[in-house]
């Protein structure tokens, strides 16, 4: 069944294609296609487990989010959906979608970026960082080539999710 709100949506044909794309496509050329959208490589990258993530490909964005996106970039304000004007009447009760109220957000946050993300520029998690009341934790990752999908699959990814844990199991303590 075609889902018209997804890009590349995960389905029963994902696992054949990605299985197809580990055992036809050289590891190097899908790692150039992924990171372009993710930044430049990464030298830390574990390539044994390329072909794994090769396997779950795609993994499915919904257009919706990823038309969000592109809303926040283009207006320079972090808010919800934006319907249109009529839309945003009949949602909102005002003509623009309102801003994310982040101020409001009570949660301990840790914040984890580097200088090579080309999806999160450090001057907006700055920002985001005055915004929001409860930061614990601000890090950023010094290695110069560390980029968005390492966070995923670098090999120095691990001491970050220690990190994580840590930061985790220390604020369950305290509360």
């Amino acid at each position: 069944m075609t889902n018209n709100w997804q890009m590349f949506p995960h389905d029963d044909y994902s696992p054949i294609f990605g299985a197809s794309l580990s055992t036809y496509v050289p590891p190097e050329l899908f790692l150039m296609v992924m990171y372009s959208f993710g930044g430049m490589r990464s030298v830390q990258l574990n390539n044994t487990v390329i072909r794994k993530i090769m396997e779950t490909v795609p993994a499915g964005a919904s257009l919706k989010q990823l038309e969000h996106y592109g809303q926040i970039i283009a207006s320079g304000k972090f808010h919800q959906y934006d319907y249109g004007k009529a839309g945003n009447v009949e949602r909102y009760n005002a003509t623009r979608p309102p801003e994310y109220r982040l101020e409001n957000v009570r949660a301990p946050v840790a914040l984890y970026y580097s200088e090579n993300d080309w999806f999160v520029d450090p001057k907006d998690v700055q920002l985001l960082k005055t915004k929001l009341t409860n930061v614990i934790f601000d890090y950023r990752v010094t290695a110069p080539e560390f980029n968005h999908l390492d966070f995923l699959f670098d090999q120095a990814a691990v001491k970050i999710y220690e990190e994580i844990i840590r930061i985790i199991m220390t604020s369950e303590k305290e509360t």
